[in-house]
């Protein structure tokens, strides 16, 4: 086990995001049994409504180009680490109500989405038995033109684990390698859940900072993630999830 950890340690510390193999068949099962709920055709009416998106700043596709990124890296001070834009509905129970429902007069779906949050906070919660993250970075659902914009993450750094589900296989995650300067993509695989895992770094940390994006690019797409403070539950966690 301390060598697991050890090279773990090594691996997590580059400025990379690395594919695990998701083979837990209990966390398998919360992770299916929640898609088969968020993307039921009951729920396509509320979670495909653009006035349910958290969307910051119009027009928001500029957050996804290169453009965008090289000029929020110019003055760093600009950016806090928060996304600027979310195209998607995010389904954490710890969102203020102003940013999921501040386009949304309609009861009836305001009450629908509240019961969504109920399920995806239990749902996290029951990862994160397995996980003992400190906090629930991320519950996303994003419809096929989502995307989440470029950020770092840098005010919430740590060790992270990352599921995402894509319909089709057409979205991606995609990251900023700081020793070549270039952009990589992880595609996403179709009709499967994944797992990423990684470390972002502060400003103080200058080569761990990592920017990052990703996009549904056709397909409707979940995104579940956590942070980890402990470096050996971190590794932990990751020993799990690779366990059938």
């Amino acid at each position: 086990m301390l060598w697991f950890i050890i090279t773990q340690s090594t691996k997590h510390r580059e400025n990379i995001m690395r594919s695990i193999s998701l083979r837990n068949k209990t966390i398998l099962k919360i992770l299916n049994d929640f898609k088969d709920y968020i993307l039921d055709e009951s729920l396509s009416y509320i979670l495909n409504e653009e006035k349910s998106y958290k969307s910051y700043r119009k027009p928001f596709e500029k957050t996804i180009t290169e453009e965008y990124l090289n000029h929020i890296r110019k003055d760093p001070n600009k950016h806090e680490g928060y996304p600027e834009c979310l195209r998607g509905v995010e389904l954490k129970n710890d969102v203020p109500l102003s940013e999921v429902f501040s386009l949304n007069n309609n009861e009836e779906i305001k009450d629908q989405l509240n019961s969504i949050i109920e399920k995806s906070t239990h749902v996290c919660s029951e990862l994160n038995k397995f996980i003992a993250s400190r906090n629930n970075a991320l519950c996303a659902y994003y419809p096929e033109d989502g995307f989440i914009g470029w950020h770092n993450n840098q005010n919430a750094p740590g060790n992270n684990i990352l599921f995402s589900y894509s319909e089709t296989g057409t979205g991606w995650f995609e990251y900023l390698d700081l020793k070549t300067n270039k952009t990589v993509k992880m595609p996403d695989q179709k009709g499967v859940w994944t797992c990423k895992v990684g470390y972002y770094g502060t400003y103080e940390e200058e080569d761990k900072v990592f920017w990052h994006k990703a996009e549904s690019n056709g397909g409707r797409r979940i995104t579940v993630a956590f942070m980890c403070p402990d470096e050996m539950m971190w590794n932990m966690a990751i020993e799990d999830i690779e366990t059938p």
